[in-house]
């Protein structure tokens, strides 16, 4: 998870925390990319793991500021999260959803939309006022946005609120936001638009081998069955090595080396030949007619 001047945040969505993608920080700016999804709810966490003193996290959706939580107690780390905009005993869950897009040029003219697809949290050191807060309710929920279709820049997803789920009520105080520690920025996007940009990986990418060259003609299906024949041929080269270290005395004979080969063709004793013809006596013929 992001991490950044004492603070780390991150995003749950159904409970689940979403994979950052292409964390870079900047000064005092971190930004990453998460993937969305329609209809899911998120929200937001961070804790505070070094910095002292008391401090607050404001959340903006899609440049809309929904309020945010008190960090006070003093041990370290300590954690806190929004799940949605704060009403006195309920809160509005976020939730991704489509976005609307018009034709109309009036939209295109009312609102840039520059932060439009960005879920922002700021940290902020506090310090508490005399005074406790006697009218305080809660932020209003932003209405829905339209962008026209020439401005929407591949941002097909916006922020929306659930109906108010109840709640215990929350102690309220007063604070003056003194001075900026450091900024999340998650940009969200569907997964599918993050792998055709190249931010996340493609199922491809994920778990894949390393790809044969051309000159051995395989396909991506081969990789796999190629790359299981080359690691046994080297165990077996080790194996083969490995006992030959061990059995010095057996050498390989050379094919040249003739004197290392045995003719069988040849008689074990020499068979000493006489100087003269051999005699036939008459009496060892035989007259077959």
């Amino acid at each position: 998870m992001p991490q950044s001047n004492g603070f780390s945040a991150w995003v749950s969505i159904e409970g689940v925390k979403a994979e950052e993608f292409d964390v870079q920080t900047v000064d005092k700016t971190t930004t990453c990319w998460i993937p969305s999804e329609v209809g899911k709810r998120f929200s937001v966490h961070w804790s505070n793991l070094a910095v002292p003193g008391m401090t607050g996290g404001r959340v903006l959706v899609d440049g809309n500021n929904c309020d945010g939580q008190i960090l006070a107690r003093a041990q370290r780390p300590t954690s806190t999260s929004m799940a949605g905009i704060n009403e006195i005993t309920s809160v509005r869950p976020f939730v991704f959803s489509s976005l609307d897009v018009a034709d109309d040029d009036a939209v295109l003219e009312s609102d840039s939309h520059e932060r439009l697809g960005m879920i922002e949290l700021e940290i902020w050191k506090v310090k508490r006022n005399d005074a406790d807060p006697s009218t305080w309710t809660g932020v209003p929920a932003p209405l829905p946005k339209s962008v026209h279709e020439r401005s929407k820049k591949a941002v097909s997803q916006q922020i929306s609120f659930c109906d108010p789920v109840p709640r215990q009520p929350v102690k309220v105080v007063s604070c003056r936001w003194t001075n900026r520690i450091v900024k999340f920025s998650f940009l969200y996007r569907p997964l599918d638009l993050l792998r055709a940009n190249g931010i996340a990986p493609s199922l491809r990418d994920k778990g894949k081998r390393k790809a044969a060259s051309p000159e051995c003609g395989l396909s991506d299906d081969d990789d796999s069955d190629a790359e299981e024949a080359r690691l046994l041929e080297t165990r077996l080269s080790e194996i083969r090595a490995k006992r030959a270290n061990k059995n010095p005395r057996k050498r390989k004979i050379k094919a040249e080396d003739e004197s290392a080969f045995i003719d069988l063709t040849r008689p074990r004793k020499k068979i000493k030949l006489e100087d003269h013809p051999p005699v036939f006596r008459p009496a060892e013929i035989i007259d077959l007619t």
